[in-house]
């Protein structure tokens, strides 16, 4: 997310930087287009890229934290006035405009079944909610927590005033920090899933929880990697 200035903040860019600064390394975190920042990622222009679904098309080129950052439940947003009812039956949408962001993994039960949905590709959160508010889509797929963030920014009472977030979840996925390959930065890697166990056991870690108000939802998975999207 980024302040009223542009910056990058908010409670998963204070982990990771928290967790750089207890190994000694400062990082500067930039925000891009997702599509963007993949390439970036892809061509070496970047080092690392959070938060991130693993997939299997995304290792080739990353090699991801084994310690998951955040738990991020994804939910369908759609107009109120629509009163849309998703009981997690993806072949119930099949006539439904659905608005993705470019690139954007949604975990495997959205991207398995994406092939047969009508989908209609943005560059950005803000342009998919102004197509649900002027009816050229009827839903956006969306983690919670992003989500929020855009419909109840200040100055966005309009958002908030005709958007609903769908009740039932389409998936909860583990996000982790992708590391570029072409920099050989495995080292560094395993040196941050070490920091990661120790820092979510801190007391700074507690008080992100109370200073951003995060729920349970986000709250990040075990270091099982059965539950990791492919």
């Amino acid at each position: 997310m980024a302040d009223h200035n542009g910056n990058a903040s908010g409670f998963v860019v204070e982990i990771v930087t928290n967790i750089f600064k207890n190994l000694g390394h400062s990082v500067h975190v930039e925000i891009y287009p997702w599509a963007r920042a993949l390439s970036m990622i892809n061509s070496g222009q970047s080092d690392r890229i959070f938060t991130i679904f693993r997939t299997s098309e995304r290792e080739k080129f990353l090699d991801f934290s084994n310690e998951s950052i955040v738990n991020q439940k994804i939910y369908f947003y759609g107009r109120k006035s629509d009163k849309f009812a998703f009981n997690g039956d993806f072949s119930s949408l099949h006539k439904v405009r659905i608005g993705v962001l470019h690139n954007v993994s949604y975990g495997p039960e959205f991207d398995n079944a994406r092939s047969k949905l009508l989908i209609d590709e943005a560059n950005s959160m803000e342009s998919n909610i102004k197509k649900l508010i002027a009816g050229r889509i009827d839903l956006f797929p969306s983690n919670a927590y992003s989500a929020s963030y855009f419909i109840n920014a200040p100055g966005n009472k309009d958002f908030a005033d005709k958007i609903v977030q769908l009740p039932v979840p389409l998936s909860a996925v583990p996000s982790f920090l992708g590391f570029a390959k072409p920099k050989r930065l495995t080292e560094l890697r395993d040196r941050f899933d070490e920091e990661v166990v120790k820092f979510f056991a801190s007391d700074k870690y507690s008080e992100l929880l109370i200073k951003y108000n995060v729920g349970d939802q986000y709250l990040r998975s075990s270091r099982k990697k059965e539950n990791i999207s492919h």
